[in-house]
């Protein structure tokens, strides 16, 4: 298998926000306690039985890196 076809793969699995009541929130901002644990690199096992609450606080301890060296290349 070469690296387009691992990629293809990635991309044909089922996602973790997939069906989530959520989705639409997270898309504007939001993050959950289980897409924390799944990004982080947690054990399925813990992210799967995280509770998915979106907040943006969670969003924001997630993405806070990444924002400041966003704003901080300007």
């Amino acid at each position: 298998m070469d690296e387009t076809t691992d990629v293809r793969a990635l991309l044909a699995e089922p996602a973790l926000c997939d069906g989530c009541p959520h989705a639409p929130r997270c898309a504007a901002g939001m993050a959950c306690e289980q897409f924390r644990a799944f990004s982080t690199g947690l054990s399925a096992t813990r992210w799967q039985v995280a509770p998915r609450q979106p907040s943006a606080d969670i969003y924001a301890d997630l993405f806070a890196e990444a924002h400041a060296a966003r704003v901080g290349g300007r």
